[in-house]
C-alpha cells in the first residue's frame, strides 16, 4: 500500500503544505499510524482512497494548526466546507495522479529508477549517472524511453487534465 499510494499522497499534501520534508514526513507518520492499526480493512478501492486523502488532509491541516500555534500565533483556522463539485474534482484528480503513478511503475526497471531521481527527487542528469553508476548518455537514454512510454500509456489522460484544468 506504501509504494502504491505513497508518491500521489505526497502530491495531494503538498497543496496544503509547501514543505516537501514536511509532507513526507506527514504522510510517512500516516502510514506509521496504518501500520500499528493492524484491523484495518476497507470492502472496496473507493472506500480506501476516500479514507486514505481524507486522513491526508486532515494531518496536513493538523499540521498547519501546530504550526502557527508553535509560532505563538494564536489564530483559529477556518474550517474548510469543500462543495460537491470541489471534492469530484480532486476525486478525480487523486485519480489522474494514481493513473501516472501507475504508469510509472509499469516502466522498465532502469527507466523506472532513472525517472523517478530525474522527475520525483530532482536529480541531475550527473547525480543520476553517479548515482547508479551508468553513463549521462545511459540516463538520457533511460529518460527519452521513459517519457515515450509514459506519453503512450496516457495519452488518453491528458484529455481529464485538460477539463480539470479548465474546472470542469
Amino acid at each position: 500500500m506504501f509504494e502504491e499510494y505513497y508518491p500521489s499522497l505526497c502530491y495531494y499534501a503538498i497543496r496544503f503544505i509547501e514543505d516537501p520534508q514536511q509532507v513526507k514526513d506527514i504522510v510517512q507518520n500516516f502510514f506509521v499510524k496504518i501500520w500499528e492499526k493492524k484491523g484495518l480493512r476497507f470492502d472496496n478501492p473507493t472506500a480506501l482512497n476516500s479514507y486514505l486523502y481524507t486522513s491526508i488532509r486532515n494531518a496536513c491541516l493538523n499540521h498547519i494548526r501546530q504550526e502557527k500555534l508553535h509560532d505563538n500565533i494564536h489564530q483559529q483556522i477556518p474550517t474548510e466546507q469543500v462543495s460537491e463539485n470541489e471534492y469530484l474534482q480532486e476525486q478525480l484528480e487523486n485519480e489522474v495522479m494514481q493513473e501516472i503513478f501507475g504508469a510509472i511503475e509499469d516502466l522498465p526497471k532502469k527507466s523506472k529508477r532513472v525517472f523517478r531521481y530525474s522527475y520525483l527527487y530532482g536529480m541531475s542528469n550527473n547525480e543520476i549517472a553517479e548515482a547508479l553508476g551508468i553513463s549521462i548518455n545511459t540516463v538520457k537514454t533511460h529518460k527519452l524511453k521513459a517519457k515515450q512510454q509514459l506519453k503512450e500509456r496516457l495519452k488518453n489522460v491528458f484529455n481529464i487534465v485538460v477539463l480539470l484544468k479548465m474546472g470542469f
